[in-house]
């Protein structure tokens, strides 16, 4: 019997990480997602530009699945650019990966989804622009910013690149970050 069993197991084929399993997806903003663990989960930086005032400067309001309701719930990035200014979350068990269509939804809330520069990285460190979401556009395909499919893309950084906005939720106001698509990691 143990035999076997150790011969079954040598046969067996790996298990995808990046498989989708129907049982286990969740659907945010129109956007199906692996699962519940698909969006950002930890804060890595926070530095607010201007005009940011309580309770809209709570940077963990950014992580998990959406959950803004009646003006609550999202993080400011604030006006203007400043260099050091913006928010990096990490997927903690996952990485980004390359499907067809969109792999990252950026949940930007309020009556204006002001304009936000979206960049990711394996390291916190090297990050590879991927433009900015304005308007309505809030799903981004990264294919055509040249990512690698054998990089494991776990930090995502955003930064205010719109007009100023009021206070004290100026700049852009982040609900959540889903990686639609998504692999966990080996």
């Amino acid at each position: 019997m143990i035999v076997l069993l150790l011969s079954l197991s040598v046969f067996a084929e790996p298990i995808d990480p990046c498989a989708f399993n129907p049982a286990t997806a969740v659907r945010h903003g129109g956007h199906t997602f692996p699962s519940a663990d698909a969006f950002a989960s930890t804060v890595v930086s926070y530095v607010p530009g201007p005009g940011v005032r309580d309770p809209h400067r709570d940077a963990s309001a950014a992580l998990g699945p959406p959950d803004w309701h009646e003006g609550i719930g999202a993080v400011s990035l604030g006006n203007g650019k400043r260099r050091k200014a913006g928010l990096v979350l990490e997927f903690v068990g996952i990485y980004i990966t390359d499907i067809p269509g969109p792999d990252l939804y950026v949940f930007e809330v309020g009556p204006l989804v002001e304009r936000t520069e979206v960049a990711i990285s394996p390291d916190g460190e090297t990050w590879t622009q991927l433009g900015a979401i304005h308007g309505s556009t809030r799903a981004i395909d990264i294919a055509p910013f040249g990512v690698s499919p054998d990089v494991h893309y776990r930090y995502l950084r955003l930064k205010n690149a719109g007009r100023p906005s009021r206070p004290p939720y100026a700049g852009a106001d982040i609900d959540s970050v889903g990686a639609i698509g998504a692999c966990r990691l080996p």
